[in-house]
Parts: C-alpha cells; structure tokens; sequence
C-alpha cells in the first residue's frame, strides 16, 4: 500500500499539467512548439535540398567541409540532446533543467569561421575559382539554413519552461 501511495505522487503532478477549467489554456506556448517544429522541419529540408545529389568539389570537401566538421558534429550532438529534453519535457509534463539553454557561441564561431575560411579561400587562384563554383554556394546554402536550429530549438525550451517550470538544481539560486 505504501509503494501506491508513493506511486501516486507522480501521476498527480503529471495530471496538474493537463488544461483544466480554473486555469487559463497556454494556447500561445503550444502554438509557439508546432510553429517551432515545423520551421526546424523546413530548415533541414532545405539543408538536405542544399547538399542535393551532386558531389561537392573534391577542394570545398578538403579546406571548408573537414575543417568546419568538428562545428558541425557538435551543433548535431547539441541539437539532438535539446530536442529529446524537449521531447520529454513534453510527453512527461515535467520541468527542464535550469542549465538546457542552447549555446549561440557555438553557432557564432561556427559562422565566423566559415567567413575566414571564404575570405582565405578567395586569396589563392584554385580557391577563388572553388568560390565560384556551386558546390561553395551550396555549403552556405546548407549553413545558413541548419544555423536556424539553435534559434527555434530555443524558443521550444523557452516554452517548455513557461509550461512546466524548471528543475531548481540551479547552483545560482541560494
């Protein structure tokens, strides 16, 4: 009987979430996670139409592609785990840990580099010639549509916070 009553503790907080008709309906929050996933859905369409089926230049591949895939590996480890916390935020109506903001440093450098590694490229005769070429284009068709994901997964936990609180395991509070 003791294990029902402690079993009880957290069907109750899960059912406090639900809407309810003493409470005013987070309708605008809700409306802000679909329009969220659906613009993260559109990106990665178009970043997908950008890599498209041609293979990229062989010099792109050497000196822009390798050298940002550190930038980019990160970013994916990051936007996965921000998206299975939001996920779970949402199917177990529980709050997301204080510290689940998603770092706009990373993306910052992300594109800073790719900047210097453009304006380095256009230097040597071979790069401005890869420059021109498709496949140059089509990797900064591919950055700038991925580097909306920080952005929209942001407004998700935003909201998820907004819904269903945050844990307070935050070291800053006293």
């Amino acid at each position: 009987m003791q294990m029902q009553i402690i079993e009880i503790t957290p069907l109750m907080a899960f059912a406090a979430a639900e809407p309810s008709f003493t409470t005013k309906f987070r309708g605008d929050l809700v409306q802000t996670i679909v329009q969220a996933n659906q613009i993260i859905l559109d990106r990665l369409r178009e970043g997908r139409a950008a890599i498209g089926a041609e293979p990229f230049d062989p010099y792109i591949l050497e000196k822009m592609v390798a050298v940002l895939s550190p930038y980019r590996r990160r970013a994916t480890r990051i936007n996965k785990t921000g998206l299975y916390l939001c996920a779970m935020s949402l199917m177990s109506k529980s709050p997301l840990p204080h510290d689940s903001v998603f770092t706009q440093h990373l993306l910052n450098h992300f594109v800073h580099d790719a900047l210097l590694i453009s304006s380095r490229l256009a230097k040597s005769e071979e790069g401005a010639r890869a420059i021109r070429s498709d496949s140059f284009t089509r990797y900064w068709f591919y950055l700038i549509s991925v580097s909306g994901l920080f952005t929209q997964l942001k407004r998700i936990d935003t909201a998820c916070k907004a819904l269903f609180g945050e844990l307070e395991d935050d070291p800053r509070i006293q």
